[in-house]
């Protein structure tokens, strides 16, 4: 199973955006993202809202919850 770091690192490559530039836009730490990737830090519920936003998927996938990607509406 992928976990939310490598989720978040297959989702970048697919938009072709680096780590830097998503980090940028939605206003985290690029040493943020590696304390996450580096299990230092665990990720805030509003930096887990913010990445699913961002990449229009859902909450429930990026956590592991679900194996599907799309928002349930």
């Amino acid at each position: 199973m992928e976990s939310m770091i490598e989720k978040i690192e297959t989702l970048c490559k697919s938009k072709n955006i680096s780590i830097a530039k998503m980090s940028r836009h939605l206003d985290l730490s690029h040493a943020v993202f590696r304390q996450w990737k580096n299990t230092r830090q665990k990720p805030a519920l509003e930096s887990i809202i913010k990445v699913a936003k961002y990449f229009n998927v859902s909450i429930d996938w990026l956590v592991g919850l679900t194996d599907n990607p799309e928002i349930n509406k």
